[in-house]
């Protein structure tokens, strides 16, 4: 895991993300539906841990004491895992594969070469620009880009169907 810088409880985890409050309803300046609430009373309004950001070969986000916010960029050289947790990326995130079934917030530029996105109410938002060779979305998994959105192929189990999604991923 990345190094913890402090915990914090949910009214400080809250006024950490006070800047991005207007991130929180369709129809904002922003236009994204992403609710700082969420991200900031973690499981059973446990907080949040701030986290350090920085380069790793591989990582799974798991923070099961909460939320996770991560301070600056997050470059993973291989495998990218978040497993239903809620992410706040303060900056850029760089990984070469990402699986992710949580909540995850990007505020700068994603850029990853295979995404998996699964599993719903969240999703994946990224407010700035996003760059994904090619993408798997299942179970009505959230993609929402504020910047511009390069995706090379993508396939979703919803519009091409299971076997479709299944093929996809046994050529990655």
């Amino acid at each position: 895991m990345l190094p913890l810088q402090r915990w914090l409880p949910p009214d400080q985890a809250a006024t950490y993300l006070h800047p991005y409050s207007g991130f929180r309803t369709r129809g904002s300046r922003m236009g994204m539906d992403v609710d700082p609430q969420v991200l900031a009373y973690g499981s059973n309004r446990s907080g949040a841990g701030v986290f350090t950001g920085g380069r790793v070969p591989s990582l799974a986000l798991e923070n099961p004491r909460g939320s996770t916010f991560i301070e600056g960029d997050l470059i993973v050289d291989g495998w990218l895992e978040n497993l239903g947790g809620l992410v706040f990326v303060r900056g850029n995130l760089v990984a070469q594969t990402l699986y992710t079934s949580g909540y995850l917030v990007v505020l700068g530029e994603l850029r990853v070469r295979r995404l998996f996105g699964e599993d719903e109410p969240y999703g994946t938002y990224v407010f700035g620009d996003a760059y994904v060779e090619s993408a798997v979305f299942s179970h009505n998994h959230h993609f929402d880009v504020w910047g511009r959105a390069e995706l090379g192929g993508v396939v979703h189990d919803e519009s091409d169907g299971y076997e479709a999604l299944r093929r996809w991923l046994v050529t990655w």
